[in-house]
């Protein structure tokens, strides 16, 4: 009941997994894709194929002064449907090649803040000289590591704190 009123809700016709599946299909972080920058025909890294439908813009051309995002904005049509709407716009407006910000010779990396020298590193903060590692922040030389946090000179460690 919603408000004192009874609605008819269907049962989920797939498995919960599926339907996780589903919902998280949206979301990439590990898979990256040589591409052209749809605004200036360079070659970039980005977690969109180069077959995506999606205008794709390399992170530093995205967060800069050389496309205006105001240009895209429109009015809302009450006579169709939100979701064709949305799809039109979600393939007009530039989107980022990555989800990174303040790496240093760290291309290959995606999800990540503050990085020198790294490679595949995703969901990474602050670390420097660290390869093939997922959830690390201030790692420094750590190699195939997941979920560490301040340690240093690591290889194929897990969820470690303070290892040095």
């Amino acid at each position: 009941m919603i408000a004192g009123q009874k609605f008819e809700i269907q049962t989920p016709t797939m498995c919960p997994e599926c339907r996780k599946i589903q919902r998280l299909a949206w979301r990439n972080e590990k898979n990256i894709f040589k591409r052209k920058c749809d605004a200036t025909g360079k070659d970039i890294i980005a977690i969109f194929p180069p077959d995506s439908p999606f205008k794709i813009y390399d992170e530093k051309v995205w967060n800069s002064d050389i496309w205006d995002a105001k240009e895209y904005g429109r009015d809302f049509d009450f006579n169709r449907s939100f979701f064709e709407q949305f799809s039109e716009l979600l393939l007009q407006v530039p989107i980022a090649s990555k989800a990174s910000a303040l790496c240093e010779n760290s291309d290959y990396c995606n999800a990540c803040t503050s990085l020198k020298n790294c490679y595949l590193a995703f969901s990474a903060n602050n670390s420097e000289d660290t390869s093939y590692s997922v959830d690390i922040v201030r790692a420094n030389s750590c190699i195939d590591c997941f979920g560490i946090i301040d340690s240093e000179n690591c290889y194929e460690c897990h969820y470690g704190d303070t290892m040095l």
